[in-house]
């Protein structure tokens, strides 16, 4: 059974945050974090930071889509611990949140969890990259 929904590439036509840009955001973006980040480094390297977050978040998630329908979940569980990484460094808690639960299944060998939260991953990320893209006017 796939549960993956709809498409591989879902995440890319993500709905809008909420107009006022507040709501969503504060749900999947940590505010302060990205703050930090942007007091931290110079514009252009901040830029480039978000980009790459962005893009590294989407090709992990092919990635992790592929491993989930081959039913390779010793890949989903690598997958995964490393978009809980990478995620959490910048500020996406609840793909953070997820993506962990999501490895701790692979790790216990939970399968069916695995495969139900792989969804849950994908909408976070998708909901995540919108609520960058909107922040700064990507």
């Amino acid at each position: 059974v796939n549960a993956w929904g709809k498409g591989s590439d879902e995440f890319d036509d993500a709905p809008p945050s909420q107009p006022d840009g507040v709501g969503e955001t504060a749900e999947v973006l940590d505010p302060k974090m990205l703050e930090d980040w942007q007091a931290f480094l110079p514009e252009d390297q901040f830029a480039t930071l978000v980009r790459d977050q962005v893009t590294d978040s989407r090709s992990c998630l092919r990635l992790l889509k592929q491993a989930v329908e081959a039913g390779a979940f010793d890949d989903v569980g690598k997958l995964a611990h490393d978009l809980k990484s990478s995620c959490g460094a910048i500020g996406m808690f609840e793909v953070q949140r997820l993506a962990k639960n999501l490895e701790h299944a692979c790790l216990e060998e939970r399968q069916e969890d695995a495969q139900a939260l792989a969804p849950a991953v994908e909408e976070a990320v998708g909901t995540a990259v919108a609520a960058l893209k909107e922040r700064y006017a990507m």
